[in-house]
């Protein structure tokens, strides 16, 4: 059986997300997290998860020679995902880079080799108590590529929203906000997946993903 696996973002279309099914040499086909025959498997070992070994390919872009550790800095764990994490584009890292932090199946943890675990994100909200709480958020569209409207079962007083990578770095933050609706431009933001926080005071009122596609 071919090992591939399919992403599904609009309910309909089906797009290339991952593909395990690699032999040394081999060039990658373009998918959803990278948009370029540049990329081939340089060299094959494997990693422990849950117990068990599973392939790592490691990929070499043939175009960034100047990319850390030569051109190999990203590989795929079979089954698990990219090293930068199971949403981020192959990309060659400039100033910073996103990393896998952990994967943890029905609260087991089968791999971290981030450097917080499997644990909270690192936040740094100033936020120091978490009601249990907490009222529904609808985003639409999401995925989205340049706009997205946020609506919130609460009706907001003086709330904050803040947006955050998966690397805990908070990428955008409003304040002041009141009623029910929060309008999202993308801006600078990068495709990817992000954790969108609403507070009032020291109190969260909602958590959601919001991933970006397309830009």
């Amino acid at each position: 059986m071919q090992k591939k696996v399919y992403f599904t973002y609009d309910g309909a279309t089906e797009t290339l997300f991952y593909d395990f099914d690699l032999q040394l040499g081999d060039t990658l086909t373009p998918s959803f997290i990278i948009n370029s025959e540049n990329y081939y498997v340089s060299r094959i070992d494997s990693i422990e998860v849950g117990g068990n070994y599973r392939k790592r390919f490691w990929l070499w872009d043939l175009l960034n020679s100047t990319a850390p550790n030569g051109q190999e800095y990203v590989a795929y764990i079979e089954g698990i995902g990219s090293t930068f994490g199971l949403f981020e584009g192959l990309y060659q890292p400039f100033e910073y880079t996103c990393g896998l932090n952990c994967v943890q199946m029905d609260t087991i943890t089968y791999i971290s080799p981030g450097a917080f675990g499997c644990g909270p994100l690192p936040l740094g909200v100033g936020i120091h108590k978490q009601e249990n709480t907490t009222y529904k958020i609808n985003i639409s569209p999401n995925p989205f590529s340049s706009s997205s409207v946020i609506q919130s079962e609460k009706l907001l007083n003086n709330a904050e929203f803040k947006l955050y990578d998966t690397m805990g770095k908070c990428v955008k933050l409003m304040n002041n906000i009141s009623g029910k609706t929060i309008e999202l431009e993308r801006e600078h933001l990068k495709d990817g997946l992000y954790f969108l926080i609403l507070s009032e005071g020291n109190t969260i009122i909602g958590q959601e993903k919001i991933m970006l596609i397309g830009h």
